[in-house]
């Protein structure tokens, strides 16, 4: 493959971000205005609506994951010094699997009682969790695109904390054969976790 050593950040940026509000958007067509007729409306809609909590939890951390991992795209495309053509690559892989998000939290809002749907969402956020990390090392290490002021110890902290995370879900994934409950929670708790400062962070 033919490696550009200078290539602007800015398309791909530009692209990226294009794709995130896309998908994005695409959580909330999970969503279709229950039909009531007849009797007490009130007491039917709110039965409804109380239905569909699966697909309003799925989408609250589904939109929470999506927003954490264009944060973490932001952070990495502003700490690096160009673009390269491996990484528009490695970078189309992450989308590939991001632009794909909104159809496993559409399984798993219809069927939260299912281990299939549970380990569907899992796998899906695995792909995504692991390709992500795979774009960061290419940057950090085999690229060489970080910046200055990008500390070795933040590039080393910040990939193990994407690699943690799909440890996570794939752990998660496992649990599931014992218990959903336990396996949703997780898949809740999990973008928590990436709250917690790295105390390393430059910019």
């Amino acid at each position: 493959m033919i490696e550009y050593p200078i290539m602007s950040k800015s398309r791909i940026e530009s692209f990226s971000d294009g794709v995130f509000s896309i998908v994005l958007t695409l959580l909330v067509f999970n969503f279709q205005v229950p039909k009531v007729s007849g009797g007490d409306m009130d007491v039917e809609l709110y039965a409804r609506l109380a239905a569909m909590s699966p697909y309003f939890i799925t989408y609250m951390f589904s939109f929470i994951l999506i927003s954490m991992f264009w944060v973490a795209h932001h952070a990495l495309f502003h700490g690096i010094k160009h673009s390269t053509h491996t990484l528009l690559w490695l970078n189309n892989l992450f989308l590939l699997f991001l632009a794909f998000i909104p159809f496993p939290t559409q399984v798993l809002g219809a069927y939260p009682d299912t281990e299939v749907a549970a380990i569907f969402f899992g796998v899906t956020m695995v792909l995504a969790s692991l390709s992500f990390s795979g774009m960061r090392y290419y940057a950090y290490y085999r690229g060489g695109l970080a910046m200055e002021f990008v500390t070795a110890m933040f590039m080393r902290k910040s990939l193990q904390r994407g690699v943690f995370g799909a440890v996570l879900y794939r752990v998660a994934i496992g649990i599931s054969a014992y218990s959903r409950d336990v396996t949703l929670s997780m898949y809740a708790l999990i973008p928590f976790l990436f709250f917690v400062p790295l105390h390393l962070r430059r910019y």
